[in-house]
C-alpha cells in the first residue's frame, strides 16, 4: 500500500499467527514503519495501538491511518510502558501484541541517528526518549564499565582490547562521530575477525543496547504484555540477538511452566492465576528466500505464546 523505507521481517508468518479478527484489539509495540500493523489491519476489520519510542515512526502511522480511518492510534512512548500506556488509554486486554525488537533500518540507514559504522554520524544511537546518548558512553564511562558493557552486551571476546583503546583516544580529544570510533575498533582488533564480521559490529551493538536500556526494556515490555492478554490472546516476538531471545525464551519457559520459578523471588503478578501455552516448540525463522531478499533477516527468531485461561 506505501512505500516505506524499510523491509519487515517475518511478516507474513507473524501476521498468520496473531490471525486477527472482526472486532479485535491488538498493539504493535514497535511499529517502526508500520508494515506489521498493515498486515493486521488489511486481514481483519480490528483496532490497532501503535506504540513507538521514535517519534519519526507517527508520520506512518498518520499514512496508515488515513487508509483505515477511526482504527489506527499511534502513542509516542516505549513498549516498556506498555501497562502504564494500556491504563492510560483504559485497555483492560487485547486479543494480540507483537513486539518486533532490535534497530529498524530507518535508523541504521539514517547516519544523523549515528546507529552505523558503515556511515559517519553523531556519536547518538538513540531510539528516543532516552536519557542518555553513545557519545556520554563511549567518552565519559570509566574504562572497566564501558569493557563490561562491550564484553556483556556485545558478547565482544576482545573488549578489554577495545576498551583501552577508547580510553586513549579519548583522552587526546573526544571521540565524536560513528567512524571514529569504528575507526578506533578496526585498529585495536583488525580489518576483520571471525569471517566477514565487521569489527565494530558488536561494540556497537553493546553501547546502542546500553543507550536505550533495551534488555531492562524487554523484561518491562514481557511482563506487561502477558498482562494484557485476553484469554485466547497472543503475544509473538521477534528478536534479533542471543540476549534477547535468552529473555523472551526464559519468560515463556516460566509462562508455560517448563521451569519453575526462583524460590527467593515473588512470582510475576502476570503469572497469578493465568495459563499459557506455546503455540509451536519450534522456534519460527525466516524462509531463505526472506533472507536473500533481505540480509538483515537472517539472525531474526520469533517465538510466540497464548494465554489459554
Amino acid at each position: 500500500m506505501m512505500r516505506r523505507p524499510h523491509i519487515p521481517v517475518l511478516l507474513d508468518e507473524s501476521v498468520t499467527i496473531l490471525n486477527p479478527i472482526a472486532g479485535g484489539v491488538y498493539i504493535d509495540g514497535t511499529f517502526g514503519a508500520g508494515q506489521h500493523s498493515e498486515g493486521l489491519l488489511s486481514r481483519a476489520d480490528c483496532a490497532l495501538y501503535a506504540i513507538d519510542r521514535d517519534i519519526d515512526a507517527k508520520q506512518y502511522a498518520d499514512r496508515l491511518a488515513a487508509f483505515y480511518p477511526n482504527k489506527v492510534h499511534f502513542f509516542h512512548g516505549k513498549f516498556g510502558d506498555l501497562r502504564e500506556l494500556a491504563e492510560d488509554i483504559g485497555i483492560e486486554e487485547v486479543d494480540g501484541i507483537l513486539l518486533d525488537l532490535g534497530v529498524s533500518s530507518m535508523q541504521l540507514d539514517n547516519p544523523e541517528k549515528g546507529f552505523s559504522f558503515m556511515k559517519d554520524g553523531p556519536l547518538k544511537m538513540c531510539q528516543g526518549l532516552n536519557n542518555t546518548d553513545a557519545a556520554a558512553i563511549v567518552n565519559g564511562l570509566a574504562k572497566s564499565k564501558l569493557q563490561e558493557i562491550i564484553h556483556t552486551f556485545g558478547e565482544e571476546r576482545h573488549a578489554a582490547k577495545i576498551s583501552e583503546a577508547i580510553c586513549h583516544a579519548r583522552h587526546r580529544k573526544r571521540i565524536e562521530t560513528t567512524l571514529e570510533l569504528a575507526n578506533i575498533i578496526k585498529d585495536a582488533v583488525g580489518r576483520f575477525y571471525g569471517g566477514s564480521i565487521h569489527p565494530a559490529t558488536r561494540t556497537f551493538q553493546a553501547i546502542r543496547i546500553a543507550v536505550n536500556d533495551e534488555l531492562g526494556e524487554l523484561q518491562r515490555g514481557l511482563d506487561a504484555a502477558v498482562n494484557l492478554l485476553k484469554i485466547g490472546g497472543t503475544l509473538v516476538v521477534i528478536t534479533f540477538h542471543s540476549l534477547e531471545d535468552s529473555i523472551v525464551k526464559n519468560k515463556f519457559q516460566i509462562l508455560t511452566k517448563k521451569i519453575k520459578y526462583n524460590k527467593y523471588k515473588a512470582p510475576d503478578d502476570c503469572c497469578v492465576g493465568r495459563e499459557h501455552s506455546c503455540l509451536s516448540e519450534k522456534i519460527v525463522y525466516p524462509s531463505a528466500e526472506e533472507i536473500r531478499q533481505n540480509n538483515r533477516a537472517r539472525s531474526a527468531k520469533l517465538r510466540v505464546i497464548r494465554r489459554t485461561k
